[in-house]
């Protein structure tokens, strides 16, 4: 009983480290570019934030606060799928399997962008690729950031469940099909042959890859 006692107070040590280190991320971001981590915390300014940042000047993914922004996204969303098995496999928390989901989430979603880069070059799917891409990558973050809050929360308060998890993983889902119907409208809309194309790209790098993704994951659970 001590042991499991002892082993539940070095998890949330851990996951109060990792939620430090999320914030001291985020306290970067507004020391290393504070003009745009105040556009980037006004959500009802968003408009503003895109046509300033994506519109006006070019956007680069490279850019240091773009990486730190993706890396925030990584953090959160490894730590909810470590809290996923933790709460549906009944898989104990470590620090390897936590890397070893970033690294393989990084991996993934670089991987995913240089396929979709060079076809977008060819078959023009959307006509303003960076844009698209900073749209993603900014709606990402925010829902991110919030699991990241909720997920540290809860671990550390118990109050973590199986119904609590499915509820998020469903609100994330949701909000995700929203957000890419408003940014694909367009395409849509007005270009019935780059509707066909769009169709595909769904299927292929947005349905399938994390199909994919989950399945190794799966394997290494039952490995």
């Amino acid at each position: 009983m001590e042991f499991w006692i002892e082993r539940s107070l070095v998890n949330q040590n851990w996951v109060l480290i990792l939620f430090l280190l999320f914030a001291c991320i985020i306290l970067i971001l507004k020391k290393i570019d504070p003009i745009q981590f105040n556009f980037f915390i006004k959500l009802g300014k968003f408009k503003e934030y895109e046509r300033r940042y994506a519109v006006d000047r070019s956007f680069e993914v490279l850019n240091i606060f773009y990486i730190l922004i993706f890396l925030l996204i990584s953090l959160s969303f490894s730590f909810l799928i470590i809290l996923y098995e933790f709460v549906f496999f009944r898989q104990e928390i470590k620090i390897l399997r936590y890397l070893q989901i970033i690294l393989s989430f990084k991996i993934f979603i670089f991987m995913r962008f240089l396929i979709i880069y060079f076809l977008n070059n060819n078959l023009k799917i959307f006509s303003v690729f960076k844009l698209s891409y900073f749209k993603l990558i900014i709606y990402n973050c925010y829902c991110f950031i919030l699991v990241m809050i909720c997920l540290s929360f809860l671990y550390v308060q118990n109050e973590l469940s199986t119904t609590i998890m499915q509820l998020i993983i469903f609100t994330l889902l949701i909000s995700s099909s929203i957000f890419h119907l408003l940014i694909f409208k367009e395409t849509i809309r007005f270009n019935i042959k780059n509707s066909l194309y769009l169709f595909y790209y769904l299927c292929a790098f947005k349905i399938a890859p994390w199909l994919w993704l989950s399945k190794i994951f799966y394997k290494d659970l039952n490995s």
